[in-house]
């Protein structure tokens, strides 16, 4: 597989989801595979960097390749071949669906089996 997509609806407002998708300070709350994570500057803006630590203590750089605020934000690897990419839709005033989509140019994606519980860890932290 080379590409992977997950849908969630969170029950709160547009700004408050996207602000805490893209707060390196909240990362680790919601992927448990990361322990930490950085970014060059703040706030975040097309071409900012970021990089994560996972358990092994291995860092992986990424950079900001889109951004609309409150709408769209992506990351690509910076050999260039991952990409994640989070959409955010507004469903009303009050909740807003979030669109995961990552993929890899070439190859396979490694195994991210672990992702449909991270989004309901997000969605459980953004609603609690």
């Amino acid at each position: 597989m080379n590409s992977n997509r997950l849908v969630v609806e969170i029950k709160k407002p547009v700004g408050k989801v996207f602000a805490f998708a893209i707060n390196p300070k909240n990362t680790h709350k919601w992927i448990s595979t990361i322990v930490t994570e950085k970014t060059n500057e703040w706030p975040v803006k097309l071409g900012s960097e970021y990089a994560n630590q996972n358990k092994e203590g291995e860092w992986s750089e990424y950079k900001v390749s889109a951004f609309e605020k409150d709408k769209l934000f992506e990351l690509t690897a910076k050999d260039g071949n991952y990409h994640v990419r989070y959409t955010f839709m507004p469903v009303d005033k009050q909740s807003c669906s979030l669109d995961y989509h990552e993929w890899v140019e070439s190859g396979e994606l490694a195994d991210h089996s672990y992702l449909k519980t991270a989004l309901q860890k997000f969605k459980f932290l953004l609603e609690n």
